[in-house]
């Protein structure tokens, strides 16, 4: 026996039905668009610690020839100061809505960081009182003579801040960030570890969304 039937939708039907799935996907992501606002938060605020922490100027700091020439004490409590300073910075706003059903504002690192720059630990004054305004020194200023008639050196550690060399007085000499940690505004050791961070976030980005709509 073969049975043939023959189904009529309504004028409209189509139109109707992408409308009201539309409706209902639009409440699904206004309903979860705070818990995907806390997942992104989450995973790009602890990407960015581990990109910055893992870069060879972050590491010289803490453990190696940066922490000697720019004469940094307590060097690891002002890095990860730093560090977390523009971690805790990063501010997500989710805005669900009928079209586009999401917007995501991500706001990150200042363009001028004054945010860091600012902190008591991005400088130090000297015995003689001289300030060291080291991290601007390290972030800014590129290749720039930065002190003259001095060098640096390592062969003599007696009076040293942190027991790694010291500046020694010498006519025709220059002292300079190690070109290989030096930074402009536009290429620093942040730019640079930062520098796959769009890719970054369309995978945070995605993996949040499609976390909390399964």
């Amino acid at each position: 026996m073969k049975i043939t039937a023959k189904v009529k939708l309504d004028a409209g039907f189509n139109r109707k039905f992408h409308k009201d799935v539309l409706t209902e996907l639009s409440k699904t992501i206004k309903r979860k668009a705070e818990l995907i606002k806390v997942d992104i938060l989450g995973d790009l605020r602890k990407y960015v610690k581990e990109a910055l922490t893992g870069t060879p100027e972050y590491q010289s700091l803490t453990h190696g020839k940066l922490r000697g020439e720019l004469g940094i004490t307590e060097a690891d409590s002002r890095a990860s100061a730093i560090v977390d300073t523009w971690v805790n910075s990063i501010s997500v706003n989710v805005k669900a809505a009928t079209k586009p059903f999401l917007t995501i504002d991500i706001g990150a690192i200042k363009q001028d960081y004054q945010d860091v720059l600012s902190l008591p630990v991005s400088s130090y004054k000297t015995e003689k009182g001289e300030p060291i305004p080291w991290l601007s020194w390290l972030l800014l200023e590129g290749d720039k003579r930065i002190i003259r008639k001095y060098e640096f050196t390592g062969n003599i550690t007696r009076n040293s801040r942190t027991g790694q060399g010291i500046m020694i007085k010498k006519k025709k000499a220059f002292w300079q960030v190690p070109p290989e940690f030096s930074g402009t505004s536009t290429n620093n050791f942040v730019t640079r570890g930062l520098q796959d961070i769009e890719a970054e976030i369309d995978l945070i980005v995605e993996k949040a969304i499609k976390g909390n709509l399964k």
